[in-house]
């Protein structure tokens, strides 16, 4: 069976104060079958000069056995979690890297990566 990695990019502006959050995600995965989260860890934004760098979002990643039944699960509790508006859903298909993302009231679906040089056609 082939097996897909997802990232989930969570911004942490708004972030639920919810310390389980991976276990609950891994949980809901498992129990469906799609996917289990393999590890997550949080990253750093610009500093302001002469300031530290703040938190800018927590990523979670996934392996998927199902990809769009692990990206659907995913939608669907985020949404019901209370997610922050500019949370992403990061997979590629086809060998193109996509995103789903979160615009505050509702996904928008395969999305191409801003930046990705996988995405211009030679």
């Amino acid at each position: 069976m082939s097996t897909a990695f997802i990232y989930l990019k969570l911004p942490t502006h708004q972030l639920p104060a919810d310390h389980r959050l991976e276990d609950r995600i891994d949980q809901a995965l498992r129990e469906a079958g799609v996917g289990t989260v393999l590890g997550w860890g949080s990253s750093l934004g610009d500093a302001p000069p002469g300031q530290m760098r703040p938190l800018a979002f927590l990523r979670i990643d996934i392996e998927a056995d199902d990809l769009n039944g692990a990206r659907q699960l995913l939608r669907a509790f985020l949404l019901d979690a209370g997610m922050p508006t500019g949370t992403e859903l990061h997979f590629t298909r086809d060998h193109h890297p996509l995103q789903d993302l979160f615009d505050g009231a509702d996904w928008r679906l395969d999305q191409p990566v801003a930046g990705s040089r996988r995405n211009f056609h030679r």
